[in-house]
């Protein structure tokens, strides 16, 4: 029987990081901004990468109307910006249909924000829909899963730290430190996948990588940069927690994710719900 490599080729959701990653380093070159290594590597290792396109809209996001229309409109010979405009127009059209197809479930959630509101704290609490950083405690552990509390402390610390603490979350982050990373990104994922916890993995990432902010709204510094991925590392190890020794997931690679996080802000899963930001 001939071997196969089905295995090794690019599903459609890696291509879409690569790209994205190439874009996003040109935006960056464009911009005169340096590049972090983060984002050259994904555009080669594209497998652990699942952060630069949500990193990427937030970059484009912050800009103004006129610094868009300069970075995508002001030369139209130029490839990379005619590539970098089609990829935004067309995540913008996917981001309209997606709101408009959200409609009903926030008219759903008026209704019940409606009805809470008419209730005691005693009885919100018994009926569990404190508010968290992302929603109500009910919310919160549909969104992330049986650790939900962990998550949302990750989420919540790193929104509410200081320049100082994410420069310590991204400092001396070294090679060494990047391949044990990867390799326990690569048991984590695979882990992800057998238990079932995808969406909870994405959405702790997605929250924890959002709420990491620099001075004055500049995504591209330097500290902050280095503190995306111990920041996202944290939120989804802890999604994971509870399923150490299973799927191939050890103490080891949870170790390896969270250790950075550990050295800054403790661990998240002996910190008090923090309550709403």
């Amino acid at each position: 029987m001939p071997c196969s490599s089905e295995h090794m080729e690019q599903s459609a959701r890696e291509a879409a990081i690569q790209h994205a990653a190439k874009l996003f380093a040109d935006v960056l070159e464009l911009q005169g901004l340096p590049v972090p290594q983060y984002v050259f590597d994904a555009d080669t290792y594209y497998a652990h990468a699942s952060n630069v396109i949500p990193t990427f809209c937030t970059h484009l996001e912050a800009m103004s109307d006129d610094e868009l229309d300069v970075l995508l409109y002001s030369d139209a010979r130029d490839r990379r910006r005619r590539a970098i405009a089609d990829w935004w127009e067309k995540h913008q059209e996917a981001d309209r249909k997606r709101e408009a197809r959200l409609d009903d479930e926030r008219m759903l959630q008026q209704i019940r924000a409606s009805g809470r509101a008419k209730l005691t704290a005693d009885e919100r609490k018994a009926l569990g829909l404190e508010s968290g950083s992302e929603g109500t405690t009910t919310e919160l552990e549909a969104k992330y899963g049986p650790n939900w509390r962990a998550v949302d402390v990750v989420v919540q610390k790193v929104a509410r730290a200081t320049q100082e603490q994410i420069g310590r979350l991204g400092a001396g982050r070294d090679s060494a430190w990047t391949v044990a990373q990867d390799v326990a990104l690569d048991a984590a994922d695979a882990g992800v996948l057998a238990c079932g916890r995808l969406s909870a993995w994405n959405a702790a990432g997605t929250a924890a990588l959002r709420a990491v902010r620099s001075p004055g709204g500049i995504v591209a510094l330097d500290a902050t940069w280095s503190a995306v991925r111990p920041a996202t590392a944290a939120a989804t190890a802890v999604v994971m927690k509870d399923l150490i020794g299973q799927h191939g997931f050890t103490q080891e690679h949870y170790d390896t994710m969270t250790r950075a996080w550990l050295e800054v802000f403790g661990d998240p899963l002996e910190a008090p719900f923090l309550g709403k930001v």
